[in-house]
């Protein structure tokens, strides 16, 4: 008589599950899920700080540049208004404007404003009324309470 043995073979994953084990198993597996949903969302937000200062970064240049283009056609203005008052023609301006000189040969008017009472910036004169003298019963009252007041 032969007997035949039949051997069974399990694979090494069923061997060596238990209930336990698979616990433990899906416990690491939630653990590890949460753990990666933690880093993207702390990565996500790393992010978006990054780029909203890298867009406040791009408007502050925009805004430098623009300005800068400004200051520069300022500076083209007063370079030239230097080279203009370094000629003959600018001295003479700033002499006739800033300084009111005229030449020997010309004559200077001078305009004065008009007085006028009109004019909110004008000063304006009230008259006081005449120093009455004191009445009769003022005197009597200042000679009792005041004995050195004169007599009028």
């Amino acid at each position: 008589m032969t007997r035949h043995i039949s051997v069974e073979t399990r694979s090494s994953e069923e061997s060596i599950e238990s209930p336990a084990f698979r616990h433990s198993r899906s416990l690491i597996s939630l653990l590890l899920l949460v753990a990666l949903a933690a880093v993207g969302y702390n990565f996500y937000f790393l992010c978006a700080r990054k780029q909203a200062a890298h867009e406040s970064k791009l408007a502050e240049i925009d805004r430098l540049e623009s300005e800068f283009a400004v200051l520069e056609q300022q500076n083209k203005i007063l370079t030239e208004r230097v080279a203009y008052l370094r000629t003959d023609a600018g001295v003479e301006e700033v002499a006739r404007e800033k300084l009111g000189l005229v030449r020997k040969d010309e004559v200077a008017f001078v305009v004065v404003p008009a007085l006028s009472t009109e004019s909110p910036d004008a000063p304006v004169y009230v008259p006081r009324p005449p120093a009455r003298k004191p009445t009769v019963m003022q005197r009597a009252l200042h000679a009792i309470f005041e004995p050195g007041f004169p007599r009028q």
